[in-house]
């Protein structure tokens, strides 16, 4: 990422719900940078508000607000934070903007929506930053990271296990599924990660693999993979005993909760 003067810019955060918008706020306010946020409603948290220099609520699928908002306070550049559930893109109440920008689409699905709405910040002089800005530290490198060495079998099942991610996120199906030897038990689609580990799980003499991914060319600019301890528990529940992602390409949660979770239980 480009290095920004405290000076001269001004960082505007589009922020949806959990951990991920506190840790790039705070990762901003650590750089010197003035912050302003504008939180989506029902989902961005509590704890948001006290850390930024500027705050408001908006409504799903409202454009033109967060716009004006950014712009009155003398944003220039803008990233996406935090979750919001696929369900919701769906059922959005979208202003005059965002009506428009829709019916512009000829494919409708998170990456075009998303994208979209980036191209419309950016029309107005704002630069959108990746979704990991501020972030470096909580991106993973390559190499095993917590609980037990993977043996051969499990690399070669993880190794298929992402071949096979890859190509369903290539076909904007998800991005994550998990696999059995050369199965797959389960693909993560429209419900998202906690629901194909849920539904995709094993047994403890059959256990199985979480594989986690990005689609090719995928625009960093939003919708990047996270793990966190919550994830760790429920694959434990379901009987998953490896997890592998993508180096640098995705957010790892409360890393030290993580890596000791993993090693407790193997």
């Amino acid at each position: 990422m480009e290095t920004l003067d405290p000076s001269k810019h001004v960082i505007g955060v589009l922020a949806g719900a959990g951990e991920y918008p506190r840790l790039m706020v705070e990762g901003a306010k650590r750089a010197g940078m003035r912050v302003v946020v504008a939180g989506f409603r029902g989902a961005v948290g509590k704890d948001i508000p006290p850390l930024c220099d500027a705050f408001r609520k908006f409504r799903v699928g409202a454009v033109e607000g967060p716009r004006a908002f950014f712009m009155e306070n003398g944003v220039t550049h803008v990233v996406m934070t935090g979750q919001i559930k696929p369900a919701c893109i769906y059922t959005m109440w979208p202003d005059a903007t965002a009506r428009r920008l829709l019916a512009q689409l000829d494919r409708r699905n998170a990456h075009t929506i998303f994208g979209a709405v980036c191209d419309y910040v950016g029309s107005y002089g704002m630069k959108m930053l990746p979704s990991t800005a501020f972030m470096e530290e909580v991106l993973p490198g390559e190499g095993h990271l917590a609980g037990p060495a993977p043996t051969a079998e499990q690399m070669a099942e993880a190794h298929h296990g992402m071949q096979l991610a890859r190509e369903i996120a290539r076909l904007d199906i998800g991005q994550s599924l998990m696999v059995r030897g050369m199965e797959v038990t389960c693909v993560e689609a429209f419900k998202g990660t906690n629901e194909c580990i849920k539904n995709g799980g094993g047994t403890a003499e059959r256990p199985v693999t979480l594989c986690k991914v990005t689609k090719p060319g995928h625009d960093m600019r939003f919708d990047v993979p996270c793990i966190g301890t919550g994830t760790i528990l429920n694959a434990i529940k379901a009987n998953v005993d490896h997890i592998v992602f993508e180096a640098h390409r995705t957010i790892l949660f409360q890393r030290q909760n993580v890596m000791a979770t993993c090693n407790k239980h193997g």
